[in-house]
């Protein structure tokens, strides 16, 4: 009998080429354009971009989403008003779960950026992935640094 599918196997299936994950992340993000300099620009009005000249693949894709989007779905603060960012986190936090297949938290996406967030850790990024994007993973790295 086959193991079943964990998450990052599911989206392996789910979009069948780097292309067509771009193609939906830019669904998702309204406004959203790959520029000149071979940047995904997701949201043009507060800058949130990923770099394309190294994401090869669908894991390299995943990965800069989870190192370089997390910020803008709990901590960013482009807005005066603290109720417009917090729109702002809702509105990233839903693009990435429905992108994920996945309904992480407020806290969720906090713990991802915490653990993940701007490239600190891609090995960690890279098991978290190939785990099926397994929280507790994060949970127990977060408590090992405070030890």
């Amino acid at each position: 009998m086959p193991q079943p599918l964990n998450d990052y196997e599911k989206l392996q299936k789910r979009y069948s080429t780097l292309d067509e994950a771009l193609y939906y992340l830019k669904y998702l993000f309204n406004g959203s354009f790959i520029n000149e300099h071979n940047e995904l620009i997701l949201i043009p009005e507060t800058n949130l971009y990923i770099r394309l000249e190294d994401c090869k693949t669908k894991f390299h894709l995943f990965a800069k989403l989870l190192e370089w989007c997390s910020r803008d779905s709990c901590f960013s603060l482009p807005y005066s008003m603290m109720k417009f960012n917090e729109l702002y986190w809702k509105q990233n936090r839903k693009a990435l779960n429905s992108f994920f297949d996945q309904n992480w938290s407020h806290k969720d996406i906090s713990l991802i950026y915490e653990t993940l967030g701007c490239h600190v850790n891609p090995t960690l990024t890279k098991q978290f992935i190939a785990s099926g994007f397994d929280l507790t993973l994060l949970e127990r790295s977060k408590q090992s640094c405070r030890i």
